[in-house]
């Protein structure tokens, strides 16, 4: 397949680059289907539709030049990234969305449609109620603690009885001693919201609880 591509002399990198665009915009574009409803950063789709041009010019400015990859390298060392994915599957797309520019950068294009077809098609597979279960229930859980900020071991453990995972993505000074907490939050038992909301106002100091589901149930 190689030798045929060659015939197209200057053009074979445009097409690389095109087609590491266009596998890394199909990540994007399952990614987004499958995140439908859940609060995302908004840009992350759209890195996800370039990143594939990224690492498909890093490889084609490499080429078969070690010395040059060896530099690069260590310039990359230097960069650090400070974006805090939230969900595990993010991180899979991330990879998954410059592993396309990768494979196309060097010119693997069979590698690169194939495994990318497979990819996306098992991850929507994989997606389906019979493997990811029906009984969850998602939400944002916000509240203000007034006064002193209570112990973060304190709501941790108040919220590991009540729901199967949690995390913290959000704290802000609303007021003068008050502060919001804002918790992405998989409820144990989706039947018994109120009993979260009941258990947070009768601890001293927190107030205003609220729960908003995005992939079922209501606000409460």
């Amino acid at each position: 397949m190689i030798t045929s591509l060659a015939s197209l002399g200057p053009l074979l990198p445009v097409l690389a680059l095109l087609m590491a665009f266009v596998l890394s915009l199909s990540v994007a574009l399952v990614y987004k289907r499958l995140s439908r409803g859940v609060p995302q950063i908004r840009t992350f789709p759209q890195t996800l539709a370039v990143s594939g041009i990224v690492s498909a010019i890093i490889v084609l400015s490499i080429g078969d030049n070690i010395a040059r990859g060896i530099g690069l390298v260590g310039a990359l060392t230097v960069i650090r990234f400070r974006s805090n994915l939230q969900d595990p599957r993010d991180l899979i797309f991330a990879f998954a969305a410059l592993a396309t520019g990768v494979a196309a950068g060097a010119y693997a294009f069979d590698v690169a449609i194939v495994g990318t077809i497979l990819f996306l098609s098992a991850t929507m597979l994989v997606a389906r109620p019979w493997f990811a279960g029906q009984q969850t229930f998602n939400a944002i859980l916000s509240f203000q603690i007034a006064g002193e900020a209570k112990e973060p071991s304190e709501i941790s453990r108040l919220l590991e009885s009540q729901c199967h995972e949690f995390n913290l993505v959000r704290v802000r000074q609303s007021s003068p001693g008050l502060q919001e907490h804002a918790y992405q939050i998989r409820l144990k038992h989706p039947d018994r919201q109120g009993e979260l909301i009941h258990k947070l106002e009768n601890v001293r100091g927190i107030q205003d609880a609220l729960l908003v589901a995005y992939d079922g149930g209501a606000e409460v």
